[in-house]
C-alpha cells in the first residue's frame, strides 16, 4: 500500500467485509481490532504492498491466515472488485484520498480519521483513526445482524407451524395464538442470552 503500509481485508461469514488500513509494523490497536472481527466469526484477509515476507509476518502478529501479498495501490481496486465478484459483499476501511479507488469498488466504505470531511460519498466517516474503532463497528454490525435473523426465525417459525397444525385440522384455531408465545418467549430467552453473552 506504498506510504501507509499493510491492509487487512477483513471477511464476515467468509465474505469480505472490508479493509483495515495499518502502517509498516503493527499499528497501534491492530491485533485488539482483528480479534474483534474474530470474536464474530470475520475472517480478516491481510491485503499488502509488502513483500510476501513482510506480509506473512504481519499475519502470524495478527493471527491471520489469508494474505494477499503485493498488492499495489493501483491493484486494489481490482482486488476489492474480484472479492465482491465471488458474491462476497465487501466493506473497505480505509483513509481518503489514498484509499479511494478501493473504498470506491466496495459496497460499503468505512473512511477512517475523517473528521471534517465533506464528503458524502462514503458509507461511514468515523472521526477516530483508530482501526478498534472500525473493526468494533463491523463486529457490532454483524452480532446485530446475526441477532435479528435469529429473532426473526425465532418469531416466525412457531407462527408458521402453528398455522400449519390448524390447517391440516390437528388442533382447532384457538390453539394457533399459543404458537406465536412460544415464538415470542424463544425470542425473549435469546435476547437475554445475547445480552448475557456481551456482557
Amino acid at each position: 500500500m506504498g506510504a501507509v503500509g499493510t491492509v487487512v481485508l477483513v471477511a464476515i461469514g467468509g465474505r469480505l467485509a472490508g479493509l483495515l488500513a495499518l502502517q509498516d509494523g503493527l499499528r497501534s490497536g491492530a491485533r485488539a481490532a482483528v480479534q474483534h472481527l474474530l470474536d464474530v466469526r470475520v475472517e480478516p484477509i491481510l491485503m499488502s504492498a509488502d513483500a510476501r515476507e513482510t506480509c506473512e509476518a504481519l499475519g502470524r502478529a495478527l493471527d491471520i491466515d489469508h494474505l494477499r501479498p503485493e498488492v499495489s495501490v493501483e491493484e486494489q481496486e481490482d482486488a476489492v472488485g474480484r472479492v465482491a465478484d465471488t458474491g462476497a459483499t465487501v466493506a473497505v476501511l480505509g483513509h481518503t484520498p489514498h484509499d479511494d479507488a478501493a473504498l470506491g469498488a466496495a459496497a460499503a466504505s468505512v473512511v477512517l480519521g475523517a473528521a471534517g470531511t465533506d464528503r458524502d460519498d462514503f458509507s461511514a466517516t468515523l472521526a477516530s483513526d483508530d482501526v478498534r474503532d472500525a473493526a468494533l463497528a463491523i463486529a457490532l454490525a454483524q452480532r446485530t445482524w446475526s441477532q435479528t435473523v435469529t429473532i426473526l426465525v425465532l418469531l416466525l417459525v412457531p407462527v408458521l407451524f402453528g398455522v400449519l397444525v390448524v390447517t391440516a385440522g390437528l388442533l382447532p384455531p384457538e390453539y394457533a395464538p399459543l404458537a406465536q408465545l412460544v415464538g415470542a418467549v424463544a425470542a425473549a430467552w435469546q435476547l437475554v442470552q445475547s445480552d448475557r453473552r456481551a456482557a
